[in-house]
Order: structure tokens, then sequence, then C-alpha cells
């Protein structure tokens, strides 16, 4: 056994590390998360139903299934709206923590989460007296404000001034939030004594105007006429929008986007409803887990017999989808329903009539047990394949040392330059090019090249870095029983990287069954504990052609 590469970057350990640091505290799924911003969206019930939870798992499961229900476009693998909601969280609580602010639970916090940025803020102005001037209003806006600026509302003048300057500021939107209308929108804060802003306006936080967070929302403005709507009332003298008052009528309930449909999103629907069809194209797919900042990474590549399609067909113009069903209720969890969801390998350019085509998409998955759905349709001949598939996404939140799926690869290489982060890649971990091989059969004299990588390892307090262990055994089954052959495992000592690539050549093996045995043992811990993999595979005579022997994902 040699190691292919002795030394791997530790890249992809160090982009899965940033990933978890860059994971939203407040989103944990724990007792407090209930006390964070997101309780500016939890309604009474949700709040009741989630206190009552006893166990991080029910707590889990909870926080997931309320961002599913608030994802303005499930079939893209972000959840937008959780994602634009704590990027708000964090920009308010940063904007809003001077002068004793009380950031994102400064009511100029709540207001820049729910309603978002304004378009234009006035600069504080002090008030000393009880009347109270009006701030200023910047040049070219309608005179006279809006109702209760200035002043301290009920207050009369009789009081006594109070014995600290007050500030107020405004808050100025060229876009009606609660009917996406053209039309000017302020909102008037007043400081406190013991800090931050108070909002001088009543606004209705449960109108769902407020619960789309997406930019779309200020140019897509609900169906209902402004007259039908209790958010706009008639402008007030001067021609300021006044504020949204509290409403004896609901606001118009404004819903999420409907996706166009796809050539991809027609196909699942057809293969859906096609039950009991034969397969025209034979399909497989490997599917292999690894840890990601948020769920599970679950990589899904799609493999298709060149044979089964017609001659000189160009694989880019196959139409592919996928969908990812809840193996319990049925429902649709995730979906591939458009053309760059999956891209093809590279090398499917090149193929002959005897090779497999490969595509790959990614995405982060809940962890869980689903069923999965493949379809692929040649628009030449206008066959169609279907694949289906039962998933169980392991997880990888524990703390305890543990592995990822370990993929057999038919191409393992570092990258010179790392792609862009936010743009998904076919068949790229990190800073490495990673293809799964499309069967576990190899020729005697083939190479067995495997990926996969180590979580939870504990670091050395002097050098900060893991001190791991690994060991691998190549073991054969001879009638029934396993033998390893060599008498004993290849032991690497000292190893600290959490990505591992290593490359076994299988000369002089004889044809049979095997498995490879991964063990890693983390020498730090104490006492020392240890995480194992295996693999099956299987090697045919240098002459034989090879079957279809897998046990995959």
């Amino acid at each position: 056994m040699r190691c292919r590469f002795p030394a791997l970057a530790g890249v992809l350990s160090m982009v899965l590390v940033s990933m978890a640091a860059a994971a939203d505290p407040w989103d944990a799924s724990d007792a407090k998360w209930r006390l964070g911003p997101v309780k500016y969206l939890l309604s009474k019930e949700e709040d009741q139903e989630y206190k009552k939870l006893k166990t991080d798992d029910e707590r889990k499961a909870f926080v997931e299934q309320f961002w599913a229900r608030r994802d303005s476009n499930p079939q893209t693998p972000e959840n937008e709206y959780r994602d634009t909601f704590f990027k708000r969280a964090r920009e308010a609580s940063a904007r809003y923590s001077e002068d004793n602010g009380k950031g994102w639970q400064d009511d100029r916090g709540k207001v820049y989460i729910l309603i978002g940025p304004p378009d234009e803020t006035t600069q504080p102005t002090s008030l000393m007296d009880t009347g109270g001037s009006a701030p200023s209003v910047p040049s070219g806006s309608p005179s006279g404000g809006s109702p209760g600026s200035g002043g301290y509302g009920g207050m009369g003048g009789s009081e006594a001034p109070p014995q600290t300057p007050t500030k107020t500021l405004k808050f100025i939107y060229r876009t009606n939030p609660f009917t996406g209308k053209a039309e000017r929108f302020e909102l008037n804060f007043r400081s406190e004594v013991t800090g931050g802003y108070r909002l001088d306006e009543k606004i209705d936080w449960n109108n769902p105007a407020l619960k789309v967070l997406a930019p779309a929302r200020k140019a897509d403005p609900p169906a209902a006429s402004p007259a039908a709507s209790p958010a706009a009332p008639p402008a007030a003298a001067g021609g300021s929008a006044p504020p949204q008052p509290a409403a004896p009528s609901p606001a118009p309930e404004v819903a999420p986007p409907v996706a166009e449909p796809t050539p991809q999103s027609e196909l699942m629907q057809q293969v859906r409803a096609a039950t009991g069809a034969a397969s025209a194209i034979p399909l497989d797919v490997t599917v292999n887990f690894y840890k990601a900042a948020k769920g599970t990474l679950a990589t899904l590549t799609l493999e298709v017999k060149r044979s089964a399609l017609p001659a000189g067909t160009d694989p880019n113009s196959l139409t592919i989808a996928a969908e990812i069903l809840n193996a319990q209720t049925g429902e649709s969890a995730q979906r591939f329903f458009k053309k760059e969801h999956f891209g093809g390998y590279e090398g499917n350019a090149s193929a002959d009539s005897g090779d497999v085509l490969l595509f790959q998409t990614e995405r982060p998955v809940v962890p869980g047990k689903y069923k999965a759905i493949f379809a692929v349709k040649d628009p030449v001949s206008g066959a169609v394949g279907k694949l289906e598939k039962d998933l169980e996404v392991p997880d990888y939140e524990s703390a305890e040392l543990s592995l990822s799926t370990v993929t057999l690869a038919r191409k393992l290489d570092p990258l010179a330059e790392p792609p862009p982060a936010e743009k998904m890649t076919p068949f790229v971990l990190g800073s490495f090019t990673v293809v799964p091989k499309p069967d576990t059969t190899y020729k005697s004299g083939d190479d067995l090249t495997f990926y996969y990588q180590i979580y939870n390892a504990t670091p050395d307090p002097t050098t900060n870095a893991p001190r791991m262990e690994l060991s691998y055994t190549v073991a054969v089954n001879i009638s029934g029983t396993w033998r390893v052959l060599g008498g004993r495992p290849l032991l690497f000592p000292g190893q600290s990287l959490s990505v591992q690539g290593y490359t076994v050549p299988l000369s002089n093996r004889p044809p049979g069954d095997y498995k490879l045995i991964i063990k890693v043992t983390d020498m730090v811990a104490s006492p020392p504990k240890s995480a194992t993999a295996e693999v099956m595979f299987k090697v045919v005579g240098a002459g034989a052609s090879k079957g279809k022997a897998k046990s995959k994902g």
C-alpha cells in the first residue's frame, strides 16, 4: 500500500471549520433559541410548543420545520428567508449597540430585521422642551412629517421637561413595506434613559407583509387593492405616508413566489405519474455524506450508461431531475428542478460506448430517512430513465469521533485553485477533485483509491492539531471467512489532517470479494477513542469484464 497524498493540504478541513464558525449562534436549537431574534417571528402557539420540548433532538426537528415552512424558494439548497433573517439580525446587532443601544433588541433593530434597512436615516436630533419640535426633514421631502413625530406624545405642556436631552431619529422608506407601493413611509424613534431607542408609532407586527424578508417583496405589491388593505390609510396633510396603525381587519396574505415550470420539474411530474413504468435508460447513483455547517452534505452522483443513448447524443443535452421525499410523509424535502443543479463530469465528452456518464449535485439535508427519485430524459429519442433509492442521512452533530462516507474514487486530485465558495461545483470537495467510481469492481492490477473525512478529533494542547493513528486493512472472503492478506494492517501514526486520501495497489490480488477496513484512533483523547468504516469491493481477473458490483451510499 502506498500513500498517494502523504500530506494533503488542510484546505478542506479549514473550510469546514470556517463554515461551522459562521453558523449563527442565535440559531442553535437549544432551550435559549426562542429568546433570540427568532422571537420576532414565533407565534404565541409556536413559542408555547417550543417551551414544552425536552430534548435537543426534539428542538432540532422543530427548528428545521420552523424554517422549512418559511423557505421562500424550497427548490434551492439555501433557505433564503433564514439566511436573510440572520444577516439582518447580525447587522442590527452591530449598528444599534452604540450609546447603550440594545442591538437587535432595540426597536430600531426589530424594525431593521422585519421591515429591512431604511433607504434613508435622519441624524439624531435633541429635544429639550416638552413640546419638542419635530426632527428636520431632509430637503426635497414633503413637509409636515408623520403623525406622532416630535414632542412627547400625550404628555401635556405643564409637565416638567426631562433633565437630559431626548434624541429622535427617523427611518425613511421609499417603498411602503405593507403595500409594496412606491410611496414614502416614515417611522420615528425616541431615545430612552435606559438606553436604545423606542418606536413612536404602533406597528401591527403580525402583519403577513413583515414575514416576507426577501427584497422582491418591495417590488411585488400584493394583489389586493390599496383600498382593501388596512396597511395604507390615506396620506396625512403634507403628503407624508402615515405609519401602519393597528388594523381592525387582517392585511392581505403575501404569498411566496411560485416557481416557473422547468423541463426538469415537468420530467419529474411525468415519471411520478407513470408508476410501474419500466426505465428505458438504466440509471444508478452513488450517494456520499459529509459534515456540513448545517445538516449533512449529500453528494448525489447519477450514473448513465453511454450505450443506452443514441450514438452522437451530447451528454450536456440530457434533462436531469431529482427529488428527495420524506420517507414517512412523502412530502418533498429537496428538489433539483433546474439545469444547473446537476453538473457533468469533464470526462463525459470523450466517453465511449462502454463508459458511464457521471452527473453530480450536492445539497445540505436534515438527517433522517428519505426516498430519492432520479429521472433522465434523452431529448433526441424521448427515452426516459427513472431510479428510486432509499436514503438514510446520518447525523454528524455529535461531538464523538466519526468518519464521513468513504468514497471509492475514480479520480482524486488536489486543485490548483479552489472554486468560488458561493457556487456549487460538481466533483469538488473543498480544494480537491473527488470523482466517485461508478462501480466497486476492479481488475487485478488496478489501484483502489479512496477518500474520507474525519470529524471531532481532539486537538493536542501543545500543537492545537489532532494526533491520530490511521489503520488500513484489506481482507478477502475465502469460503465465507474474512482473512487479512499480509497478516496485519498497515499503520500510519502521527496523522493530523482531517481529510485523507490514499491509493492501494491491487496487483497480485486474486479474484474475489474484498473489504477495506479503516480505523482512526484519536491518540490525544484519554482514553484513546476510535472510529471505523468498511467498504466492500470486488477484484476480477485482468481479462474479465467489470460487472456492476455495487453497495454504495
